[in-house]
């Protein structure tokens, strides 16, 4: 036991010039996202696809209520008793096919529906994905540049939804100059 406690700070005292080297920055990363202008560009992309597929399934439920709105046509005449029974029988047989028409339009709006949120959902996360790296290239670039060799985000909160970092130096805050780097090189 003792000799693994002595290797045990024999190691630290070894790493003791490691971490004298450690310069630690922070960011915000909410902040750059909601300050890039590449982010809000992205973020309006998305919601403009959203719109269109909204658009789209508006369009796709009103085709289905009015053919709804045929059948219930259809379903008076051939429960009214006045008509012939020619007339009756004719409406039943179209009241059918509008069934059959109703029944596949559902069908087909599930299937978008489906595949309009799976598509979404991709070009959200591609986007996220492109806007993220652009960032996280600008941190590193700042972070080099001020001598930086870790970089915490300070908006990430913990699972109870504290804040993951309860504090640091604001002179080692590289926020604003991540924002700026982004936003000169996105022009």
């Amino acid at each position: 036991m003792k000799k693994t406690l002595s290797v045990l700070t024999l190691l630290a005292i070894a790493a003791l010039p490691a971490f004298a080297e450690l310069r630690v920055a922070t960011v915000d990363m909410a902040k750059i996202f909601d300050s890039y202008g590449r982010a809000k560009a992205a973020t309006a992309f998305i919601e403009s696809e959203g719109q269109k597929i909204g658009a789209e399934l508006n369009r796709r439920q009103a085709e289905g209520r009015n053919l709804a709105a045929q059948l219930e046509t259809l379903a008076a005449k051939y429960n009214n008793t006045a008509l012939s029974q020619t007339a009756r029988e004719d409406a039943k047989k179209q009241a059918r096919s509008i069934e059959d028409k109703i029944d596949a339009k559902r069908e087909e709006f599930e299937h978008y529906q489906a595949q309009a949120r799976q598509t979404l959902a991709q070009k959200e996360q591609t986007q996220r994905e492109t806007v993220y790296n652009e960032i996280q290239r600008a941190v590193t670039a700042v972070a080099h540049r001020q001598g930086a060799t870790l970089v915490l985000n300070v908006s990430e909160k913990t699972v109870v939804g504290l804040p993951a970092v309860v504090y640091s130096d604001p002179k080692w805050d590289i926020t604003s100059s991540v924002i700026a780097t982004l936003n000169a090189g996105a022009q």
